[in-house]
């Protein structure tokens, strides 16, 4: 299985919307690794490269399927409630889906 790092995930997403400045895709991947790490390693401070590297290996597609979470709980898809007449939208307030966390298993350090 091909493993989509920064690189990989922001070339996919400036090919796959176009109309997309790549700093906002650039913040796209920040926010999808932020938490993916916040999830996975919620008590340690110094995370370095090595790290995300080895991490985005055995997860090789979060960051892209949660890239694109991100982008469609900006749009309609995050539409949970509608009124016709007296036009009234719902938007759901969560960020990601549960199922896209659970896959994130949390590690904390015994000192």
């Amino acid at each position: 299985m091909k493993t989509y790092g920064r690189d990989e995930c922001l070339m996919y997403f400036k090919r796959k919307y176009e109309y997309m400045e790549y700093e906002d895709i650039e913040l796209l991947y920040d926010m999808a690794l932020d938490i993916f790490l916040n999830t996975r390693y919620p008590f340690k401070d110094d995370i370095d490269d090595s790290l995300i590297e080895s991490e985005m290996k055995k997860h090789p597609t979060w960051c892209l399927r949660c890239m694109q979470e991100l982008i469609d709980k900006m749009g309609i898809t995050n539409v949970v409630g509608y009124s016709e007449n007296g036009v009234s939208v719902t938007f759901d307030r969560a960020g990601i889906s549960q199922t896209l966390l659970d896959e994130i298993v949390g590690v904390a350090d015994i000192r």
